[in-house]
């Protein structure tokens, strides 16, 4: 409550109109008491901007899907080439709203400015990738890398994401690989520790025989220490660099599915296309 009060009072402070009821009241303080519960990771403020009132509402909720995802939705990659995945997705967006409440609304000039408070569901938003990928027939892919630590601290993110991974690349239609080079070298200025640094690299590849690359990316991590054994010092070193590159790996694999899905409509039925490296 305490928060929320803060917040209409920092908005009459300012001059704004902030419009409430006794139950947006209620219900704004059970989606507070969620975020403090959630630490910010499912509810959102966004704000959302045009000159029809609803559509500022609904960019407003696409915006919370945004932050929530920590990127751009991925129907906006590209609007002109993209109309249609637009539309879809900015529906799309909206029914990965669990609730929301309009908490403040102006109107300058022309245009309307909704400000909602918004709670959205992730598991929906990983869902939405499923969905997705069933729309192109649940395409195959295959983990790739010569180190195991790579894999587990890998792997668990692509899966929630909704990729089919296989167990053999005979059987997959991408290929992902995970190419690490892990380096151990005395720690500078400590005798006693040993570092252990990885250099890796990221491809998303077909398995068509062309190999066309859809993503790829690449990061360093090290990780020092006195009392892990190397193969600790590597699994640490893993983790690290997945935590480093989530958000970055979130993005690219959102790009990544929108360039499949339009791939997939400008082929012939039962076709699939490859996609455009980037």
């Amino acid at each position: 409550a305490l928060i929320l009060q803060a917040f209409f009072e920092d908005h009459v402070r300012h001059g704004d109109v902030v419009y409430t009821t006794a139950k947006l009241v209620d219900k704004s303080n059970a989606l507070l008491n969620a975020q403090l519960k959630w630490g910010d990771r499912g509810v959102v403020m966004a704000v959302g901007i045009d000159e029809v009132r609803t559509v500022a509402e609904k960019n407003a909720l696409r915006s919370a899907v945004e932050q929530v995802a920590g990127t751009l939705v991925v129907g906006k990659v590209s609007v002109n080439e993209r109309e249609e995945m637009h539309k879809r997705l900015a529906t799309t967006a909206t029914a990965l709203v669990e609730e929301y409440r309009v908490v403040k609304e102006t109107k300058a000039e022309a245009e309307f400015r909704v400000e909602v408070l918004a709670k959205v569901n992730k598991r929906k938003l990983y869902d939405n990738y499923r969905s997705f990928f069933k729309s192109l027939d649940n395409p195959a892919f295959y983990l790739d890398s010569t180190d195991d630590g790579l894999v587990r601290a890998f792997r668990p993110f692509f899966v929630e994401k909704g990729f089919t991974i296989v167990d053999s690349p005979e059987n997959c239609q991408y290929l992902i690989r995970l190419d690490g080079r892990f380096t151990d070298r005395p720690t500078p200025g400590n005798p006693a520790s040993t570092g252990t640094m990885l250099d890796l690299s990221i491809e998303v590849l077909s398995c068509d025989g062309h190999g066309t690359q859809l993503l790829s990316m690449a990061e360093k991590q090290s990780k020092d220490s006195e009392v892990l054994t190397a193969e600790q010092r590597r699994m640490e070193v893993s983790r690290r660099i997945f935590a480093k590159l989530e958000k970055r790996l979130h993005k690219a694999v959102q790009d990544m599915v929108v360039r499949m899905l339009d791939d997939a409509d400008s082929q012939p039925a039962g076709e699939l296309g490859t996609g455009t490296a980037f």
